[in-house]
């Protein structure tokens, strides 16, 4: 596979290229699906948990990264990943 072909070439080159850019690997659906049901039990409505990456489950991420501190981008990054942890729940307990 040469250099610039195929979808996957292209998002490693931009995360490459791209310091921003949310991940170097692709997340598959089962990824999606994880993190749809973590970000639900945290309080939040992904919507479906398909596994597929709506503007549902983007909306529900925002306010997942927001009360969390996280760079409120509604993406899946690293760092979201990271915190979507069951039963990890950084908010102070009353």
């Amino acid at each position: 596979m040469g250099k610039g072909s195929g979808s996957h070439s292209l998002d490693a080159r931009l995360a490459i290229e791209h310091p921003a850019w949310p991940t170097i690997r692709l997340l598959t659906r089962g990824d999606i699906q994880v993190a749809q049901m973590h970000v639900r039990d945290f309080g939040f409505d992904p919507g479906s948990v398909d596994g597929l990456y709506t503007a549902q489950t983007q909306a529900s991420l925002r306010p997942y990264q927001d009360r969390y501190g996280l760079p409120v981008t509604g993406l899946l990054d690293r760092a979201t990943r990271r915190e979507l942890r069951p039963g990890f729940d950084h908010r102070p307990k009353l």
